[in-house]
């Protein structure tokens, strides 16, 4: 019987400040959501990496700058991930 209702994976409903409750009815830690912000962050410096590469097999040649962005974005957000790995770690 089919009732219409999607699940969500958890902590789905949670990204971006929604306030529903995940399927268990407890809201995920602050670590748990900046895992997932830091997660979302790097599928985004994923699609630019891609455009670039995506123009670098076509002929063109990213600038300098571009591809600095890229890297830095790249960084930073690695270190977010380890950085909320590592919070999420030391709360157990």
């Amino acid at each position: 019987m089919a009732t219409g209702r999607r699940l969500r994976s958890p902590g789905s409903c949670h990204l971006d400040g929604c306030r529903s409750p995940n399927p268990w009815g407890t809201p995920p830690t602050p670590g748990v959501q900046e895992l997932f912000a830091a997660r979302r962050r790097l599928g985004q410096i994923g699609n630019n990496l891609n455009q670039l590469t995506r123009a670098v097999n076509s002929g063109g040649r990213p600038t300098d700058i571009q591809l600095d962005a890229v890297l830095d974005s790249i960084h930073q957000a690695s270190t977010r991930v380890q950085d909320a790995t590592d919070q999420l770690i030391s709360d157990c």
